[in-house]
């Protein structure tokens, strides 16, 4: 039994924004319950000028705080980061370089912009999903110099991103993490969305057992774990649900804010998981 939750996270993409990438008003009112007497977070791999907008559609200081770039930038409620970490500009520039051998294609986040070294329609895909602008900029050098660069973003065909995944075991600094088939992050060695939970957490003076989390995708998998109740939405993919405490049998365009709310009531919870959710044995 998990202690009373204290915390709800949600990563943003296919988990409370639906198939379309967009935040229902259906969940407004409840995210705000939520808020009213929790500490409320987005936990996404979008960049903070990609979740800003998002959190401004909840209302003024309902979301307390934002993990953005898979746990590499976090901010609260004010904008004030409370954690933050970068890559090494050398290490940027090796994988960079890798990326372009394997056919595959990479760019990063910087301020308000995507930025690339060509156009393809990978990056035209993120700047769709992010509402971004993007920069090209195609020497590697000039593209890279003097930027704080949180993390790489990599994308290209499933069988080429397989392979290109597999070729960076040989960084030791960094942490790869093959989201989607053609979707990879690389923020630094350790970092991702559960670490910063966990700062975030040590900072509010809670323990992990007393989040709870929602994610679809393998940039969740250690939110999921590391939270007193990680629950993978309908649509997360199998690893992600193997992962998960619960998975839940509604997906990201249904009602998942209102049940988070209703989950809040420890008198209610395991009837709710009960009737919502499966462990992942039961439906494998």
């Amino acid at each position: 039994m998990i202690r009373s939750i204290q915390l709800v996270s949600f990563d943003l993409d296919y988990t409370l924004l639906n198939s379309d990438h967009v935040l229902a008003d259906k969940h407004i009112k409840w995210l705000q319950a939520i808020s009213q007497d929790h500490v409320l977070v987005f936990a996404s791999g979008r960049p903070l000028e990609a979740m800003i907008p998002i959190a401004a559609q909840v209302g003024q200081g309902v979301v307390d705080y934002l993990i953005s770039n898979n746990g590499c930038e976090n901010v609260n409620a004010q904008g004030d980061i409370f954690y933050e970490v970068f890559l090494q500009e050398k290490l940027v520039r090796q994988v960079v370089k890798q990326a372009f051998q394997y056919g595959v294609h990479p760019h990063f986040y910087h301020g308000p912009h995507i930025v690339g070294f060509y156009d393809s329609p990978f990056i035209r895909r993120d700047e769709k999903v992010t509402k971004l602008p993007i920069t090209i900029e195609s020497n590697v050098d000039n593209a890279i110099a003097d930027k704080a660069i949180h993390k790489l973003i990599i994308m290209g065909e499933p069988v080429k991103m397989a392979a290109f995944h597999t070729s960076l075991s040989s960084f030791a600094d960094i942490n790869p993490i093959l989201a989607k088939p053609y979707f990879m992050e690389v923020p630094p060695k350790g970092i991702h969305k559960g670490y910063a939970l966990g700062i975030l957490t040590e900072k509010l003076g809670m323990t992990m057992d007393q989040v709870m989390s929602f994610g679809d995708s393998f940039n969740d998998v250690e939110m999921l774990r590391d939270s007193g109740l990680g629950l993978a939405v309908a649509n997360a993919m199998p690893g992600v649900k193997q992962a998960a405490d619960r998975v839940l049998t509604i997906s990201c365009d249904d009602n998942l804010a209102e049940l988070a709310y209703g989950l809040l009531d420890d008198a209610n919870r395991s009837e709710l998981l009960a009737t919502y959710s499966h462990l992942y044995e039961e439906i494998a």
